[in-house]
């Protein structure tokens, strides 16, 4: 399978992170599956960066921040790696602008984006936490699941990814995130 990437930032002159274009937001839906792709920007290598619309898996969490690279026909997935590996070396917001040429966010969206996609993740951990009541390294006593808290982070995350899929311009009558049936109960 694909390995996990890590991204370096590159700093101009200055000590800055490029200045970049911003480019039209488009949304495809690939000739496989059925998950729509957010185009996010155009990689420092000319590659095309697709965010996956978030989706409900598992029937316990929510899959999102999936990035993708299509082939030309678009019917397969060329290369596949998570957002949050541009913030391995650097915040998220760096990591992205030093990979990227062009986006399809302003500044400031970059920043919202950012912002959001940080809450997705600690949204995400704190999921499986009170889903499993623990952290599973050890076999201590202290067991803090809830069933109720599990309930409530599902339903931040979820306003979450879709206020994600309106910055990248998923219009609102599109704006599902595919089998959350589950989360409604």
């Amino acid at each position: 399978m694909n390995e996990q990437k890590t991204f370096s930032v590159k700093k101009n002159r200055k000590g800055e992170g490029q200045k970049m274009e911003v480019i039209k937001k488009k949304v495809i839906v690939p000739n496989f599956g059925n998950k729509k792709m957010l185009l996010l920007g155009i990689r420092n290598n000319g590659q095309k960066i697709y965010l996956e619309q978030g989706s409900f898996d598992c029937s316990w969490y929510y899959g999102f921040g999936y990035l993708e690279v299509l082939n030309r026909n678009h019917t397969d997935i060329k290369e596949h790696y998570h957002l949050n590996s541009y913030n391995k070396e650097t915040n998220l917001y760096d990591g992205i602008k030093a990979n990227f040429k062009a986006l399809v966010l302003n500044d400031s969206e970059l920043w919202e984006f950012c912002d959001l996609m940080k809450m997705f993740y600690i949204l995400k951990d704190s999921n499986e936490l009170y889903k499993n009541g623990k952290a599973n390294y050890t076999s201590h006593d202290l067991n803090i699941k809830s069933k109720t808290m599990v309930k409530k982070i599902l339903k931040d995350t979820q306003k979450t990814i879709k206020k994600v899929h309106l910055l990248l311009g998923m219009e609102d009558k599109d704006n599902i995130i595919l089998n959350d049936e589950e989360v409604k109960k």
